[in-house]
């Protein structure tokens, strides 16, 4: 994949984001850092963060995406004796290191020296069962499938954060 994008972008590194990658960075700033389902897939997301945000310019943010670990049919696996691990993707996607709930995901971003902008659940409901969608507006550590979060640098210890 790395080799298809490298005519469409200034510069294309390939690595372990938790070795090596962020060598080829050194004196780069970025107005927004895209981690979209990355944080589950590493030992230790919270370093990487705090590294990560060493490349931010002053306004730059972070987009993050997590699997939800709470989100109801987890929940009701759980409470039938399952934890199946499924190949490929999903919650219980088989290279996950970590999980998140949202309070989880909330603290990690704190650990990290970061402020949550906002969060918001996010699930694939169809229109026909509108009620499960907007129970997951009204309950989203509930019925929402994945977090959406908007994170900075922690601006005079704020908290910030919605959701």
């Amino acid at each position: 994949m790395a080799e298809r994008a490298r005519p469409h972008y200034d510069q294309v590194l390939v690595g372990d984001i938790e070795t090596d990658a962020l060598t080829g960075l050194q004196g780069s700033r970025f107005d927004v850092i895209v981690c979209a389902d990355v944080l589950g897939h590493l030992k230790r997301p919270t370093r990487t963060l705090g590294q990560l945000k060493e490349f931010l310019s002053d306004k730059g943010v972070f987009l993050i995406s997590v699997a939800n670990v709470a989100f109801i049919s987890m929940r009701l696996s759980l409470l039938m004796g399952q934890f199946n691990y499924q190949k490929p993707g999903g919650i219980l996607d088989d290279d996950h290191l970590r999980h998140f709930t949202l309070r989880g995901l909330k603290d990690t971003l704190s650990e990290a020296g970061l402020e949550t902008v906002s969060v918001r659940g996010y699930n694939l409901v169809r229109r026909r069962y509108f009620f499960l969608k907007a129970l997951g507006w009204l309950f989203p550590a509930l019925f929402c499938i994945q977090f959406l979060a908007v994170a900075r640098r922690r601006l005079n210890g704020g908290t910030g954060g919605t959701l």
